[in-house]
């Protein structure tokens, strides 16, 4: 009745926007609506201490042979601003996580990659034909998801087509409505969703060889990149899973929420990824620093 007859969200943490869009409104959860309007910006100490942590981070890895990188799925609210509600205005030219980019980018060497500017672009060009985030979710489709992993990839050494090329087709498919319909009770009035994923790039003989969504996810194939990667992720790596495991010859993906840093030494990577959506981007960085072997913190 709130949803449909009053238009109205029972949940505080959910935005009903335009044209049947919603987003994700938590201040306990990464503040998603803060980061838009430019809000809670990082002090210099802040800022300071994520580059020195990063900057260990890389160091330790580097001196066992693994490459760093950094990688930032965008929120959804800044890739698609054209369906918020108009009273939130225009994102903030001045957010943290281009704070915290700018700030690395004039005190470290580590590198980063945060594909706004092609998820944006992308999303422009496709319209509404192809989405690259769930209108009732808060995470990207399967062709976001490829958009963001190409742009990954392409940090490593790997090109894949670009998405909007000839080489690409686009899958049609449903999906659940997902986390923010469910947090306001519609999942079974919306039923199934579109979802969108990309087909055409190289598989490689891709087999996933473990699926936990809150732990591993473990891929092997027969690309010619002989590289390991270690991706320490959150949720937004399931999507891209498949796309990333079919480029390296083994790929180990493992969710924060049950690290340890003793994995490190274990899988051995060529590569280590930290990836975090935008919106958990700058809490992750404050307090993460892998300290090397012989001093792994929990």
């Amino acid at each position: 009745l709130n949803y449909y007859l009053l238009r109205s969200s029972i949940d505080k943490r959910v935005i009903l926007g335009k044209n049947g869009w919603f987003y994700f409104n938590d201040t306990t959860n990464g503040d998603p609506i803060g980061g838009y309007k430019g809000r809670n910006l990082l002090t210099e100490y802040e800022l300071s201490r994520i580059a020195d942590n990063m900057q260990v981070t890389k160091d330790n890895l580097k001196a066992e042979g693994i490459d760093f990188i950094i990688f930032i799925p965008p929120d959804k609210e800044r890739v698609y601003t054209k369906n918020m509600p108009d009273y939130y205005g225009v994102p903030s030219e001045e957010y943290p996580i281009k704070q915290i980019i700018e700030y690395l980018q004039e005190h470290t060497d580590v590198k980063i990659v945060y594909p706004i500017e092609e998820m944006v672009r992308t999303a422009e060009t496709l319209g509404d034909e192809v989405l690259l985030y769930l209108k009732t979710d808060t995470h990207w489709t399967r062709a976001g998801a490829y958009v963001g992993a190409r742009e990954l990839l392409k940090e490593c050494g790997i090109q894949l087509p670009e998405m909007l090329s000839e080489e690409i087709w686009i899958q049609e498919q449903e999906s659940g409505a997902g986390d923010l319909a469910r947090m306001l009770s519609i999942t079974d009035t919306l039923g199934k969703v579109k979802t969108y994923a990309p087909n055409g790039y190289p598989l490689n003989g891709v087999k996933c060889i473990k699926a936990e969504d809150n732990r591993e996810l473990h891929y092997q194939s027969q690309s010619l990149d002989g590289r390991k990667i270690f991706i320490l992720r959150d949720s937004f790596c399931s999507a891209m899973a498949p796309i990333i495991g079919s480029q390296f010859r083994e790929s180990i993906m493992w969710h924060n929420t049950t690290f340890n840093h003793d994995m490190i030494q274990k899988y051995q990577p060529d590569i280590f990824v930290m990836e975090m959506v935008e919106r958990i981007a700058p809490i992750e960085m404050f307090h993460f620093t892998y300290q090397g072997a012989e001093e792994a913190i929990p």
